[in-house]
């Protein structure tokens, strides 16, 4: 995960430039679920980076556990 809300925004960016995808935080490149704590502070930051990005995207957010969870839409 990238350190920065611009981070994962630049990230965010990028797979809408190209033909979307998914990211997954917390997950490492090999695949194993990792986790990451991420506070609502950090989380309402997030989704108001990618917010700002123009045209509008649609993304939807996941906790990856032993269930999913939507966090914002």
């Amino acid at each position: 995960m990238p350190s920065n809300v611009k981070g994962i925004t630049e990230e965010v960016c990028a797979f809408a430039n190209a033909s979307g995808g998914v990211i997954l935080i917390g997950v490492d490149d090999p695949n194993n679920i990792k986790g990451v704590t991420i506070d609502s502070g950090k989380r309402s930051a997030i989704q108001n980076s990618i917010n700002e990005i123009s045209p509008a995207l649609k993304c939807e957010f996941y906790i990856v556990g032993k269930k999913y969870r939507k966090l914002f839409y």
